[in-house]
């Protein structure tokens, strides 16, 4: 009799949750501006539910009636309108319609502070006991390293605003995943959609071949759930703390200040912001060795050109801008280009492919600026099309001596974690595309947008990535161009963290 009451009173809880996920429902249909139901029915992972335990079914509209439609979680089954729910113990019979796997948690310690930006830019710290993230509607996890000295504990209420100017760092959190084998054989392929899955931190796929799932590289090389990519390119406080800003009033473009020793206070001058000019004019060896010095605690490094690739990825997923329902057509799907000509971080063109200019309008809050973002809203990284030419930390290898004139000997890299970089066949040529890492964005998606496509060679080592400004059609989220590493006005680079 005993185990019949806790029986029944299980069920009747679970009843009720599943009432609860019928009112979030209709909560969800006035919060997206939706009459009805669509066809393919609700998941109940769109919904804002706090304690979400259900592992398949959907609510659709049947008859004009909201109803479950094969709603578990893993213990009972559930099927019917609110007031008229029928409850059985077991899976599910019939149809079940499987949700998508979730993406990892973002990691979030030594300082990282989880945050929600509105479209207008406002920075307020997010509440993680609740959804304040959505991968399945394109709105990514972001974060804030603050500026020295800044006590966070003001914002701990989530609606006060966190200011700009004690903001030193912006991150978007790139949960680990894998994804459908689709050009193994670097062919020419037309853009598509990149099938993608998130995965935990031990699941690993090992596919080979086309049609097999492959766990991307940039995760299973670092042994992470998940990175932390600077939202911009990387700028640089010109003072000798973290408490400034780098303004249009104060240093000029014509100013990406070149170092020529190495300077140790440089780690402490690094921010990743909107509207300031990216750093520049520095070997790679420079840009490699001040963002190691970043933040240790983190393990922040320079991007490396697979890291690249699984931001690329996933923006031409159904995840990223390329499964945006703001941007249905073909044209709109790709990431728009950064074409402010003074080199200023989050910026846009008026369309993918447009021309330089210096009258630099559209920020990345406004409705043409989020244009440029990897997700077609606020959420998503910025300056991967234009702006500057990015190094990232992949190389063709060599034998001995120089790597290029990067400022780094082979036996200098050697020093290093190999885990941060990505190497390549030192035999290379300008077409070798067959010697890519499968995931780095190089010869699978090659000459995608129309994007150019320039492998690593032996006088020309390392690669760049998004090229600048002023190259229109060839810049792009796909671009991929090669360089001796030597200090360039136009050439940037990206921080990335893998706490």
């Amino acid at each position: 009799i005993v185990i019949n009451v806790i029986e029944k009173a299980k069920e009747e809880s679970y009843k009720r949750s599943v009432e609860f996920a019928i009112d979030a429902a209709e909560l969800y249909l006035v919060e997206n501006g939706l009459s009805e139901i669509p066809s393919e029915g609700i998941k109940v992972s769109d919904l804002k539910l706090k304690n979400n335990n259900f592992t398949s079914g959907k609510i659709v509209n049947e008859d004009g009636k909201v109803e479950v439609q094969n709603l578990s979680n893993g213990e009972y089954c559930a099927n019917g309108e609110k007031g008229n729910i029928t409850v059985t113990k077991g899976s599910c019979d019939g149809e079940v319609v499987e949700e998508d796997p979730k993406p990892a948690e973002p990691v979030i310690k030594n300082g990282l502070v989880p945050v929600k930006i509105a479209d207008d830019g406002k920075v307020t710290k997010a509440d993680i006991s609740t959804k304040w993230y959505d991968y399945d509607n394109q709105q990514w996890a972001n974060a804030v390293i603050l500026n020295e000295g800044v006590d966070s504990s003001p914002y701990d209420n989530y609606t006060t605003e966190i200011p700009e100017e004690k903001i030193r760092a912006y991150f978007v959190w790139i949960p680990k995943y894998k994804y459908k084998l689709f050009n193994v054989d670097t062919s020419t392929v037309s853009p598509q959609e990149i099938e993608i899955e998130f995965q935990g931190i031990d699941d690993v796929s090992n596919g080979e071949t086309t049609s097999d799932w492959l766990t991307h590289p940039a995760f299973t090389t670092l042994g992470v759930s998940g990175i932390w990519v600077g939202k911009f390119e990387v700028g640089y406080n010109q003072n000798s703390n973290t408490t400034g800003d780098i303004t249009t009033s104060s240093w000029t473009s014509s100013k990406a200040e070149k170092t020529t020793t190495y300077d140790e206070n440089l780690p402490q001058k690094i921010i990743v912001k909107p509207n300031v000019y990216s750093w520049r004019n520095q070997k790679v060896n420079t840009f490699f060795q001040t963002l190691s010095n970043f933040d240790k605690n983190l393990n922040s490094h320079m991007m490396k050109n697979t890291e690249w690739g699984a931001v690329a990825y996933l923006s031409n997923s159904k995840y990223g801008k390329y499964g945006n329902s703001k941007y249905p057509e073909s044209t709109e799907k790709e990431v728009y280009i950064n074409n402010c000509s003074t080199y200023m971080t989050g910026f846009a063109g008026d369309s993918a492919s447009a021309s330089y200019t210096n009258d630099c309008k559209n920020t990345y809050n406004t409705t043409n600026g989020q244009k440029a973002s990897t997700t077609g809203n606020i959420t998503g990284v910025y300056d991967m099309s234009g702006g500057a030419f990015e190094f990232v930390a992949g190389y063709g290898t060599v034998t001995s001596g120089d790597v290029g004139s990067s400022g780094f000997t082979i036996d200098a890299i050697k020093s290093y974690d190999s885990k941060y970089f990505d190497v390549y066949d030192e035999n290379s040529t300008i077409t070798s595309y067959s010697n890519r890492i499968l995931g780095d964005a190089t010869a699978e998606t090659r000459s995608w947008y129309g994007d150019d496509a320039s492998f690593v060679f032996s006088r020309h080592p390392w690669f760049l990535r998004g090229n600048y400004f002023g190259n229109t059609t060839l810049a792009g989220v796909f671009n991929f161009s090669s360089t001796s590493g030597e200090s360039s006005s136009g050439t940037s680079c990206r921080l990335v963290l893998s706490p």
